[in-house]
């Protein structure tokens, strides 16, 4: 499993063991994607956020990890997406 699809579809303590073993928390996909562009959860956010992981990367279209977090209901009103809005300024 590539660290994409640990951080969609693993626990924050799957991502956070990644993390600690070296992996980089800002590859990109060949649109552009970062793993935080595809993070559902509020954990992994913030421990990709802890990692340095980088809230201003823009995919392909010009939209951040906040753009689309925004969409995403299981975010609405977290801590989680408040700091990658802080962060993606």
């Amino acid at each position: 499993m590539d660290f994409f699809d640990l951080v969609r579809t693993g626990t924050s303590q799957s991502v956070q063991a990644a993390i600690s073993n070296g992996a980089d928390v800002n590859p990109r996909d060949n649109d552009g994607w970062t793993a935080l562009m595809g993070s559902q959860h509020p954990e992994v956010i913030t421990a990709l956020l802890a990692a340095g992981a980088n809230a201003k990367a823009k995919e392909s279209e010009g939209k951040t990890a906040f753009d689309y977090a925004q969409t995403r209901a299981k975010l609405k009103g977290t801590d989680a997406l408040r700091k990658l809005e802080k962060a993606s300024q």
